[in-house]
């Protein structure tokens, strides 16, 4: 547990670091204009491809440009509004590891995966479905959720809540809940990476017996969860 809790500090100061090395160019063309982008492409002697600070593409002969500048002041405004969260189809998956707490602390590996739409920068619903493998009892399930995600800052670095709420089939059934919260980390304009910690409860029915009765009870089976994701 300890190392995984490293190896997460780790990617965050990473990502942190080479996020804030990003510059902003500045275009100058021949006819006046002045335009502040990011250098998607260019092809040597014939064309350069740009992409403005409200997201928008464009094509520029070389023959056409003065000249490029690069901006470091104003570089991470840029690449926060490169990529950050646009409206359309947005799909996830997460690998975690549940530390099990309570009554009936029992570890567990998972591996989730949804898919939905994002209204807008700051809301998506979707659904989804999970493989939790209990590996001291050698149990599985397979909770299968609505998921709500709300982020705060429209950026490349991007503080969220999330929440998934569901059922659970296979060998461990019952009702399934998994609020978090975490951090994305825009890597391309359509690919983040993203690390959270959260609380997983799963309501199951358990058996117990003695030698003057026997009775089901449903019991849960709680833990936190630390999870490290991509969404696409």
């Amino acid at each position: 547990m300890k190392k995984l809790i490293y190896v997460l500090v780790c990617l965050l100061a990473g990502m942190t670091t080479t996020f804030a090395a990003n510059d902003l160019e500045t275009v100058y063309l021949k006819n006046g204009s002045i335009i502040k982008c990011d250098v998607l492409e260019q092809t040597p002697d014939e064309t350069i491809i740009v992409q403005t600070e409200d997201g928008n593409t464009f094509v520029f002969k070389l023959s056409d440009v003065k000249k490029i500048t690069k901006d470091t002041k104003n570089g991470l405004a840029s690449a926060s509004k490169k990529f950050a969260l646009r409206s359309g189809y947005r799909g996830f998956f997460d690998f975690g590891y549940t530390v099990g707490v309570g009554d009936f602390a029992i570890d567990r590996i998972n591996l989730h995966t949804s898919h939905g739409y994002q209204f807008n920068p700051y809301f998506y619903l979707g659904a989804g479905l999970g493989a939790n493998y209990y590996h001291s009892v050698e149990g599985w399930s397979a909770p299968l959720f609505a998921h709500l995600r709300g982020t705060f800052i429209n950026g490349r670095i991007t503080p969220f809540v999330d929440f998934k709420v569901g059922y659970s089939i296979a060998d461990i059934q019952g009702f399934y809940m998994n609020p978090s919260a975490g951090c994305r980390f825009g890597l391309t304009p359509k690919l983040g990476l993203n690390l959270s910690i959260g609380y997983e409860m799963q309501k199951t029915e358990m058996f117990f017996f003695n030698s003057l009765v026997s009775f089901y009870s449903t019991e849960n089976m709680c833990g936190v969860t630390f999870k490290v994701g991509l969404d696409f």
